[in-house]
């Protein structure tokens, strides 16, 4: 395994200190190719949260608060989840449009028996 230094989320977090000496467009694709590269939305997430911890000793930090976004329709929702780079999965009910923004490190099964949308009918977008 690679020691965590040796990694995009590495990277990543670097650039995330680097204030505005990195463009928002260069952090976004430092971001999507940890993604790439098999990292997750959750430790993407958590290198945003406190990127200095994963620089020093390799630490992602996990917020203790989970939140859950609702939203009028899907656009919204997608919206929201890009402008805020929050990743996670959009569930969208099929009878009244209307989404739910989930935490990134929901997976599609637990979402879809989550109280929220439980016995709903509807898709899951994915996080882009």
């Amino acid at each position: 395994m690679a020691k965590h230094f040796e990694t995009h989320l590495y990277t990543f977090a670097v650039a995330l200190t680097q204030g505005h000496a990195i463009l928002p467009a260069n952090l976004a694709g430092m971001r999507a190719k940890a993604l790439m590269h098999g990292h997750t939305e959750a430790e993407c997430s958590g290198i945003e949260a406190n990127p200095q911890a994963y620089i020093t000793d390799g630490r992602i930090v996990r917020s203790s608060r989970v939140t859950f976004h609702h939203f009028d329709n899907d656009q919204e929702a997608r919206d929201y989840r890009r402008i805020h780079s929050t990743g996670g999965w959009i569930f969208v009910c099929s009878d009244n449009g209307e989404a739910t923004l989930f935490p990134p490190h929901m997976s599609p099964s637990h979402i879809r028996h989550h109280p929220l949308v439980a016995g709903q009918i509807g898709r899951l977008l994915a996080s882009a």
